[in-house]
């Protein structure tokens, strides 16, 4: 009967142990993930950046082909969405939203950029450097301090 009751109590012992090994390890990769997300976010928002940036230095659209496309898909988008609070979702949501939007009228133009196109590469260049430090935070423990837009 003691062998009995020493066996149960190793089995249980042993679940325990194997659930709380489990759940640690997929918590490293869950943050592993989000920290390789929010790389790949950041790289995007850098590389657009830098496509407005010849663009409004050129005063005409980009070249056709020079901005690449977004590293991060829909999915991993809303993952990391998720794991930022309300404002900073936000912010990262509207500079994507606004860089894809910019993209989709340039691909749809036939004529240079009208003095309202050229606002808006200036705000989403400015919306994606937020969008930058709010992903960047995202990889480290402490917050980086949000920019005054």
């Amino acid at each position: 009967m003691a062998a009995a009751i020493f066996g149960l109590i190793g089995v249980l012992v042993g679940g325990v142990l194997n659930f709380v090994t489990t759940m640690y390890l997929q918590g490293r990769h869950d943050r592993s993930a989000l920290r390789s997300i929010a790389r790949l976010a950041y790289d995007d928002c850098l590389h657009f950046q830098s496509t407005l940036v010849r663009a409004l230095a050129e005063e005409d659209w980009w070249i056709e082909g020079e901005a690449i496309n977004p590293q991060v898909g829909d999915g991993d988008r809303k993952i990391m969405l998720g794991e930022l609070g309300d404002a900073p979702s936000q912010d990262v949501a509207a500079a994507i939203g606004w860089a894809k939007y910019l993209t989709l009228r340039r691909a749809h133009s036939t004529a240079g950029p009208t003095p309202a196109e050229f606002q808006m590469m200036q705000d989403t260049f400015c919306r994606l450097d937020v969008a930058r430090w709010l992903t960047r935070s995202r990889r480290r423990a402490a917050p980086a301090p949000r920019p005054a837009t």
